[in-house]
């Protein structure tokens, strides 16, 4: 997947470096992997991520952004005994810088969960919430009223390392 990506993106490095980006504001829609990862346990995996993203974009090199993301169950299982995470949204905003169709970003983000052990019948939930730093890097492509974007983005969660990477679409209002 990843090297399809990258055949992509030199395949339409060109596109965006001739268009001009009027100040306008934009709403889009992202899908992709989301990669988690405990630190000193035995808890590693990934979901799928549905993000909703919106922004306004200043010039040609900076916008400024927000996004909701809706993530799939995190969960790994023994005989008779299932951890995971559900319920998992992450509300973030940030800062973009753009540089011909590669574009760059720092902000902050607040994720909440619910934390689940089941042994057998017996299930217990724990409310988890946690926020902080988040930087994103990407490539976009601007067509006439729609771009379209490949990004990869990290969170600085404690103990944990979590990833998302996406593909997005996103409509330009003029």
């Amino acid at each position: 997947m990843r090297a399809v990506l990258v055949i992509a993106a030199i395949g339409f490095w060109g596109t965006s470096l001739a268009q001009e980006i009027m100040p306008s504001g934009y709403v889009g829609f992202g899908v992709g992997t989301f990669e988690y990862e405990e630190d000193g346990v035995d808890f590693s995996e990934s979901s799928t991520a549905y993000k909703l993203y919106g922004g306004y974009r200043f010039n040609d090199t900076w916008a400024f952004e927000g996004s909701y993301s809706d993530l799939d169950t995190l969960e790994d299982s023994a005989p008779g005994l299932v951890i995971g995470i559900d319920d998992i949204a992450v509300l973030a905003v940030r800062g973009l810088g753009h540089f011909g169709p590669a574009f760059v970003g720092a902000g902050y983000f607040d994720a909440d969960a619910t934390a689940f052990l089941e042994l057998g019948s017996f299930r217990v939930e724990e409310s988890a919430s946690e926020n902080g730093l988040t930087a994103v890097v990407g490539l976009q492509w601007d067509f006439s009223s729609v771009s379209l974007r490949i990004e990869y983005e990290w969170f600085d969660i404690d103990e944990a390392d979590a990833t998302q990477l996406g593909v997005g679409l996103h409509y330009r209002f003029k």
